[in-house]
């Protein structure tokens, strides 16, 4: 069964590799190869299945093909002993397949079915363990991208209703009501506020899942169909305030949630959504290759830092309260080094991965003109980022680990180790060569001293509250209505999801009550025995009682025939 996941694996290193010439190429040459497919032409419309290979779908294909090589071949060796691993591999595929439809099409239909496949097969990955709580962040999970669904089925609509398949013409009939869905429902695959407080309750899917649909894949669904039709979308007035206004609360939000999160995956999803936000308000420098630049680049360290602490997590028994795990370099060190490579690529460590694009669009941001409340808003949110990451490293290097022994997952297997090491390259060294894509150098910023000064300011504020943090756990820092508080995304599951969920299960009980116990009941059950009854009883009056009347009647009418 094993064998399945890790053959699967092998062809899509094959596929990144095969894909990796033609993106030089592409860019070299700045050509878009556009193959469209016309299934019916008439005068009323036509019919095309188009698909679209340039410099962005290829790279994006490379990314998401080595990503989820990666992680096959770490759930090879992590998820072995699961006898359902052979699903679990086809349903990985299954998504990886979705992406590649949203990525090479602008084809409606072919859209449609990547748009809706991720959602579908994330709900079905998310409940992969089958109890109650992996079933409540999976309905979750698929209310919220279900509204997604929802709004591009609108745009789709108005296309059909004006004789367009591809969704680049779409944009020329009620240009103000596609763009706002089109926007909304890229913020529902994203997890910007408020639809947010899914991405955290999908951390009950298993760890691999977690590293390929919180870096590279569902999350980032939203941005790059927003990168896409980038040129488009600008000319919309209220694009770039939106865009800045919920890419900031998001960032903001996050932050704070993930400095008083004890649970590990959830920090580390809480950290996705940190920069999701990051990605989001950086259509607001007008530059769709920045926010292309940190997708790519949060998409490699995001997916090693998820394999690394799916390591640690099964080396303590499973146990995810980061109080409880410590002293992870003397059991399992060149992962713990991995982790912390993830960890300061995060930051934006420099000469990293994270640096090249996050400094770049700290820099960018200081130069535009933006409300001095959302200036401090995103900077103190980067200065979170680094609390949090911090944290993360206080609690694996100086505490203590509370069992008396653990798992010691064992370094020596190569399939654990590979993808780590190979994620942990690309961390370091991908950040500078992506840098020549996305970056011409035809302009460049020229920060004074107290401008650099102040992003340094930030990080050592961001050191400041991880050890505030870390030192006061016990203190009101830490109390239950706080707690509970940040833990529900600032009341964004009770007011969001929960009234939603709510109102989804009541009417249908009320439906299926009234259709049961109402007009299902007296037309189909009641209403069909009753009739039935009805021609039995007429049947058997007229077999019993009215016989020796039909018998008289008959012979009459052959007498009269006979003789008249």
């Amino acid at each position: 069964m094993g064998l399945f996941c890790l053959n699967f694996s092998f062809f899509l290193f094959f596929i990144t590799l095969l894909t990796m010439p033609f993106v030089f190429l592409l860019w070299i040459l700045n050509f878009v190869l556009v193959i469209e497919w016309v299934f019916s032409l008439n005068v009323v419309f036509s019919l095309t299945f188009t698909w679209m290979f340039d410099f962005v779908s290829l790279s994006f294909c490379a990314l998401v093909s080595f990503i989820s090589a990666c992680v096959m071949m770490f759930s090879y060796s992590y998820m072995g002993s699961d006898v359902f691993i052979k699903r679990f591999s086809i349903l990985v595929m299954m998504f990886v397949l979705s992406m590649n439809l949203l990525i090479f099409t602008p084809n409606l239909i072919a859209l449609l079915l990547g748009w809706d496949g991720l959602g579908l097969v994330s709900f079905i990955l998310v409940i992969y363990y089958q109890n109650f709580k992996s079933l409540n962040a999976g309905l979750v999970t698929a209310f919220t991208n279900r509204l997604g669904d929802a709004l591009l089925l609108f745009v789709i609509a108005i296309c059909v209703n004006n004789g367009i398949w591809d969704l680049v013409c779409a944009f020329n009939s009620n240009f103000v009501l596609v763009c706002f869905c089109f926007v909304v429902g890229a913020m529902t695959k994203s997890a910007q506020v408020p639809f947010s407080s899914w991405l955290p309750l999908a951390m009950a899917a298993p760890t691999p899942v977690s590293a390929l649909v919180h870096s590279s894949t569902l999350v980032t669904a939203g941005l790059f169909i927003m990168v896409r039709f980038y040129n488009i979308l600008i000319l919309w007035d209220y694009f770039v305030d939106l865009v800045l206004v919920i890419g900031t609360i998001t960032l903001l939000m996050a932050g704070v949630c993930a400095i008083y999160e004890n649970d590990l995956k959830k920090i580390v999803a809480l950290s996705t959504l940190s920069q999701l936000g990051v990605m989001m308000l950086s259509f607001f420098l007008l530059n769709w290759g920045i926010t292309l630049f940190h997708l790519y680049s949060h998409a490699l360290f995001k997916a090693l830092l998820f394999l690394c602490v799916g390591v640690a997590i099964h080396n303590n028994f499973n146990t995810q309260d980061i109080r409880f795990i410590g002293s992870l370099y003397k059991e399992i060190p060149l992962v713990t080094i991995c982790l912390l490579i993830a960890n300061l690529a995060l930051c934006g460590m420099p000469f990293l991965s994270g640096f090249y694009s996050k400094d770049l669009i700290l820099e960018s941001m200081i130069f535009k003109n933006t409300n001095l409340l959302i200036f401090f808003m995103i900077f103190f949110g980067t200065g979170l980022t680094v609390g949090y990451s911090t944290r993360l490293v206080l609690a694996v290097f100086l505490s203590e680990n509370k069992f008396n022994f653990s798992l010691s997952c064992s370094e020596n297997d190569k399939f654990l180790i590979i993808p780590i090491l190979c994620l942990s390259i690309v961390s370091v060294v991908g950040g500078k060569f992506m840098q020549l894509f996305f970056c011409d150098f035809y302009y460049f910023n020229i920060l004074s001293v107290n401008n650099k000064m102040m992003i340094m300011f930030i990080i050592l504020f961001g050191v400041w509250i991880s050890f505030i943090f870390w030192f006061n756990m016990e203190s009101k820092l830490f109390s239950s209505s706080l707690n509970f508080f940040f833990s529900t995304m600032w009341f964004l599951s009770f007011v969001v999801i929960m009234p939603f969920s709510f109102y989804v299960f009541f009417f249908s009980e009320v439906g299926f009550i009234m259709l049961n116990s109402g007009w299902n009941e007296i037309v189909v059950n009641k209403g069909v025995l009753n009739i039935s009854f009805y021609f039995m009883n007429l049947i058997q009056i007229v077999q019993s009682k009215v016989f020796n009347l039909w018998v008289f009647l008959m012979v009459m009418f052959v007498f009269i025939f006979m003789f008249f």
